[in-house]
């Protein structure tokens, strides 16, 4: 029942011919209504601008947004610019927006003290932080953007209000949705999967007037970080040289630095920004990282998850890869993906093809992804 009114009432959403000087007052334009039963509710035109927004800067971690190539690129079937891709995309989820603040309204519900007052403290803290304690300041920094701090604030309070709506059709975190229903979305939405990722590319470190990676001793505090102790191989020759610590230097008979290279951890090297410096791999280097790939994907065939987990896990230690935090692998959304994202869509398929626990290799522009269903 509930499915068949929320696709009623989508139809009966009207979107507001945008010509003129139709402001609705400081929280913007209309541009969607939806009347029924006594109820009226709006999502203003700001509002939308806001939602472009934060798409913009979301996709900015991953795209080059400011290039006109970008959004002029093509994408999904039938085929769109990005530009209309996201903005048909947003307005559907504005529409999405309204009959939740529809259904908010219809079952009765209301935002407690404390949650309207959860949305308070967070917007005086856009205040204190972007506006340095001042109103009129914070809504000179959100014109640039074509919002002020009452649009600002209505998004959050919507915000709430769904939140709310969720809670009171679905339950907390879904309890009164059956296992069966969970479990067929998810199969039919999502695709679950585990990865090793080989990537086509190394980390610079620091190294020493031969060319060679300098190994540093791991500090006391974070056995995975490295000190600023140099670290030698102290059964090799020692000589009268000694490092910017002052300390010994070792050398091998080559004339090359003597490093503790098991224990000994080395500094990668970052930019400007902060950001750790990497190089693609040499073609020899590639060569053997094939090699590598072919090996991991004959090791892994018929393996179980607790194998595929240590594989990985000692992987990315040898590629000084942070380690996967995403210990119940991933769940990826079935869409048609671009950009860096691209690749996700070789995985999909490679994942369709497969059974649970199988492993099968990707490869892309970044490596090639190990992935067991």
């Amino acid at each position: 029942m509930k499915k068949t009114l929320f696709r009623a009432l989508l139809c009966l959403l009207t979107v507001a011919t945008i010509l003129g000087a139709t402001s609705c007052s400081d929280r913007g334009e209309t541009l969607l209504s939806l009347e029924k039963d006594g109820i009226e509710v709006t999502f203003s035109v700001n509002a939308y601008r806001l939602m472009l927004g934060r798409t913009k800067a979301t996709l900015a971690e991953v795209q080059n947004v400011g290039s006109a190539d970008f959004w002029n690129s093509w994408i999904g079937s039938p085929a769109k610019t990005m530009d209309q891709y996201y903005r048909d995309n947003i307005l559907e989820n504005c529409k999405t927006y309204l009959v939740s603040l529809f259904l908010f309204e219809k079952y009765g519900l209301e935002l407690s003290d404390a949650e309207l007052a959860e949305v308070e403290t967070l917007m005086q803290e856009f205040i204190k932080t972007d506006g340095d304690g001042s109103k009129t300041k914070l809504n000179a920094v959100l014109s640039e953007h074509g919002v002020n701090y009452d649009i600002l604030e209505d998004v959050y309070l919507m915000q709430a209000k769904i939140e709310k709506l969720q809670a009171h059709l679905y339950g907390e975190n879904a309890s009164l949705v059956g296992d069966d229903i969970k479990t067929a979305y998810m199969l039919e939405n999502y695709v679950h999967y585990k990865q090793i990722f080989l990537p086509f590319t190394t980390f610079v470190y620091e190294t020493d007037k031969n060319g060679d990676d300098v190994y540093y001793k791991p500090s006391e505090d974070d056995k995975a970080v490295a000190s600023d102790k140099i670290f030698y191989n102290t059964s090799m020759t020692p000589s009268s040289d000694t490092d910017k610590n002052g300390d010994t230097v070792y050398y091998f008979s080559n004339g090359k630095i003597a490093y503790n290279t098991v224990d000994g951890i080395r500094k990668k090297l970052t930019d400007e920004d902060g950001n750790y410096k990497t190089r693609d791999l040499t073609d020899t280097e590639k060569k053997a990282l094939k090699t590598e790939r072919d090996t991991l994907l004959a090791d892994l065939k018929d393996s179980s998850n607790a194998k595929f987990e240590q594989t990985l896990a000692s992987v990315y230690e040898a590629k000084d890869l942070a380690a996967d935090q995403n210990t119940d692998g991933y769940y990826i959304r079935r869409s048609t993906y671009s950009g860096a994202s691209v690749y996700l869509n070789d995985v999909i398929s490679a994942l369709d093809e497969m059974m649970v626990g199988d492993v099968g290799m990707v490869e892309s522009t970044h490596g090639y992804f190990s992935i067991k269903k």
